[in-house]
């Protein structure tokens, strides 16, 4: 789906010199695609260029399936409907925005001033919640289009069990601790109402706020704001159409541009992998029976 004209009419109130929107010179649209290492099928639609030299290695890009943003050697993407559901606020000296789940939003290259930007982001916000009730969300990239799959919580836990290691930090159902089920749903963005049947915690101090979590809906994950992946969510219907593979030294992807960072984790990649890779083989064998 292409950018609306709504949304280009909104980042059209807020033009400055560092601010493109819908028309880009070929340079930073060139370094925009590279620097944030946008998809080739992705739109961009508006960028807040923050690099010192102005050549759009560095800022804020609005693409048609979320934010993209870099700072430096900083990375972080944020899906519309991620971004939908978090609050942000300014932060203290007012040169960045700060996000509910720890993610800042440096903007101090760009002469456009932190309380403008976040009045634009505001108006987003607005923007998205009237497109939510019409479900007209910018760009849903697994729409569910594939056969429904009503796999059931017992047989997810028959095969989630297997992998239960408490010392390694993976919790299966009805062992998940409470504290980490509030976590989840509020970190993650698990609906209260979603059945939770294994959790993987990859933080070092065990506070759960990054992991995996298997549900009857589908994948959760949560990395650290240094780790950019497209989606953090998938259902099982989408779930079955990536391929699951190891990336560098501490990721699993899950189909391409979803990473899962198991840098902080202490149970093994491998046995990461092995787990998503049977959860994947076992649902293909549930939905053609």
């Amino acid at each position: 789906m292409t950018a609306s004209k709504e949304f280009i009419h909104i980042c059209n109130q807020y033009k400055h010199p560092s601010f493109y929107v819908a028309k880009f010179p070929e340079k930073i649209n060139k370094n925009v695609r590279k620097a944030f290492r946008l998809p080739k099928d992705e739109q961009l639609i508006a960028f807040l260029d923050s690099s010192i030299l102005s050549n759009g290695k560095s800022g804020v890009a609005f693409c048609t399936s979320g934010i993209f943003y870099k700072w430096i050697n900083e990375k972080y993407v944020m899906s519309w409907e991620q971004f939908d559901q978090l609050d942000f606020t300014l932060k203290g000296n007012a040169s960045s925005i700060m996000f509910e789940n720890g993610f800042e939003m440096k903007l101090s290259g760009s002469n456009f001033e932190a309380e403008t930007f976040s009045a634009l982001l505001e108006d987003i916000k607005g923007w998205l919640n009237e497109e939510t009730k019409k479900k007209m969300l910018p760009l849903d990239r697994f729409t569910e289009t594939y056969p429904k799959i009503n796999i059931s919580e017992h047989t997810l836990l028959a095969i989630c069990s297997n992998y239960q290691n408490e010392k390694k930090k993976c919790f299966a159902h009805p062992n998940i601790p409470i504290k980490m089920v509030k976590t989840l749903v509020k970190k993650y963005a698990v609906p209260a109402e979603d059945k939770i049947v294994l959790v993987i915690d990859t933080t070092i101090f065990g506070s759960s706020k990054q992991g995996i979590a298997i549900c009857k809906s589908g994948i959760y994950w949560k990395n650290d704001f240094t780790v950019a992946s497209w989606e953090t969510y998938l259902s099982w219907e989408a779930f079955l159409q990536t391929d699951i593979q190891l990336n560098g030294k501490y990721y699993i992807e899950i189909g391409e541009g979803n990473l899962i960072s198991l840098a902080g984790a202490r149970m093994e990649r491998y046995d990461v992998w092995r787990l998503l890779t049977s959860l994947q083989y076992e649902l293909n064998e549930f939905n053609e029976a």
